[in-house]
């Protein structure tokens, strides 16, 4: 059986190929429901999600305490404690599933009239919002029953979400072009979220039979364990809620919906990079607890610089490549209506790639339970973003709230979190920056100029010729990242693995 340190390569990969997987399926619903809704309509269901996403604080931190405490008890193999915190955190979940509901229905029918939104389209903006409500909050009833994370089984979890995702375009794809709207992508996503969560419940029962459920395990004392850690964890998440979906709901209250249309393409691209980072980041919580449990405090620095150094030169070749071929891939993939959406990419990919290759320290800072201060660091940046973006936004419209976003991370990324985790993990803050510079350095390097020669030699206006540039630049940077970033453990594996794949035996 392999160790949760041994299954981390195998979740990392299998993370990314759901990731790239659902980046596929977006790069082509997304232009597909702008223009099958069109612009207003779309710019609802942008809306509506960002809404929605807030009552995601009502699972008052419990993700994060689950993916802390779970792993914990079943490194020790600690059954009754472990069904303890499933079946207190159930509980928790259960509650906070009925508090969106109720907040869906006041919401809708309160709250919705103070968004810029057509009269023609209001009574339905309420309804879908109602339902994809009703969506989370089962997503929340789930949660403690389908959990296979915590158990180091993100393969399960992904293969799972990478079937849904495919059926789900497929059946969106079928029903809008039938001519149905708004409610039938509702109703969709709720029906392929409860048929793929029972799946994973049905799994998780098989992976970790020890787990029962029975009043006998809720204890009050337990609750409050999971809520003093979770609580902390709450105020990390409702500062990431507005950080990441803010923008689109000062976008909706202050322009229109078609402008969040434009501004949400763009915020979207950043959220599939993000994914990149996340997917190292989800399995590094619980296997840095898992360490944690058995005191291997040196192994968990040693793989937080691997991992993060791996991190900036990926970001930084992406960044690079964003900057060369961003505006040229929006035209393409949106249309010529869609300028100002490749603008904000531009305004956003910056800061985006200094705060992504530092989400592993969060795990990092969530594993071991020092998560405390991190909150301090979010929520200036939550409060500097919100602040800003309603200034800006009365100025340049979206570009003042891609400011308003973009200034924060740009300080906050680049000087105060660096100084402040190093701080944490007793880690030398110089070494940081001179990895960082060095490796940032060889991203441009296997970049930039690439770029440069493909953009003067094959300016190409259709989908042949920009996927030809993409092609090349990924071959650059993939040479780049095994001469440069990876070491030499590393590179023999991956040799012995390509030997393998091509049963070419090694010479003695």
């Amino acid at each position: 059986m392999q160790t949760p340190a041994q299954r981390l390569n195998k979740n990392i990969f299998s993370s990314w190929s759901s990731t790239l997987i659902t980046a596929i399926i977006a790069l082509f619903m997304s232009p597909f429901l702008v223009h099958t809704l069109g612009k207003e309509q779309y710019g609802i269901w942008a809306l509506v999600l960002s809404i929605i996403s807030y009552t995601s604080l009502f699972n008052a931190g419990m993700n994060q305490t689950i993916s802390r405490y779970a792993p914990k008890y079943y490194a020790t193999e600690d059954y009754y404690n472990l069904n303890e915190v499933i079946n207190s955190i159930f509980l928790i979940f259960a509650i906070s599933g009925i508090l969106v509901i109720i907040a869906s229905i006041i919401i809708a029918f309160f709250f919705m009239d103070l968004f810029n939104i057509e009269n023609q389209y209001l009574e339905i903006s309420k309804y879908v919002l109602l339902i994809v409500g009703l969506n989370q909050a089962v997503v929340f009833f789930y949660i403690a029953p389908s959990a296979c994370s915590p158990f180091h089984r993100f393969t399960i979890v992904n293969n799972i979400e990478i079937i849904k995702n495919i059926l789900s375009a497929l059946l969106v794809i079928y029903f809008l072009k039938k001519g149905y709207g708004l409610y039938t992508l509702a109703i969709i996503t709720l029906v392929m979220t409860i048929t793929s969560l029972q799946l994973r419940t049905i799994i998780r029962n098989k992976i970790v039979p020890q787990i029962r459920y029975s009043f006998k395990f809720i204890t009050k004392q337990r609750i409050i364990e999971m809520l003093n850690y979770g609580g902390i964890s709450f105020l990390i998440v409702a500062t990431y809620l507005i950080i990441f979906n803010t923008d689109n709901i000062v976008i909706g209250i202050y322009q229109t919906t078609t402008a969040v249309t434009f501004y949400s393409i763009a915020g979207n691209l950043i959220g599939y990079i993000r994914v990149i980072a996340n997917a190292i980041g989800v399995p590094l919580t619980p296997l840095i607890s898992h360490m944690d449990s058995i005191s291997n405090f040196e192994e968990i620095n040693k793989l937080y610089y691997n991992i993060s150094k791996k991190l900036y030169y990926i970001y930084t070749a992406l960044c690079v490549s964003t900057f060369m071929f961003g505006e040229k891939f929006i035209f393409l993939w949106m249309g010529k209506d869609f300028d100002s959406t490749g603008k904000v990419l531009m305004i956003l990919i910056i800061p985006a790639c200094l705060y992504l290759p530092q989400i592993p320290a969060n795990s990092v800072l969530l594993g071991i339970g020092k998560h405390k201060q991190l909150l301090y660091i979010l929520a200036v940046e939550a409060i500097s973003n919100i602040i800003l973006s309603i200034i800006l936004v009365q100025k340049w419209g979206i570009y003042g709230v891609a400011w308003g976003t973009a200034i924060p991370q740009l300080v906050i990324y680049s000087f105060i979190y660096p100084w402040f985790f190093n701080k944490t993990i007793s880690g030398n803050l110089k070494m940081f920056y001179v990895q960082l510079l060095k490796i940032s350095f060889y991203g441009v390097i296997f970049t930039l100029p690439i770029s440069f020669f493909l953009i003067m030699y094959n300016e190409s206006l259709n989908w042949f010729g920009f996927s030809i540039n993409v092609v090349l630049v990924l071959i650059f940077i993939i040479l780049g990242f095994y001469l440069m970033v990876l070491n030499k453990d590393e590179k023999m594996k991956i040799m012995a693995t390509i030997r393998k794949i091509l049963s070419i035996k090694p010479l003695n």
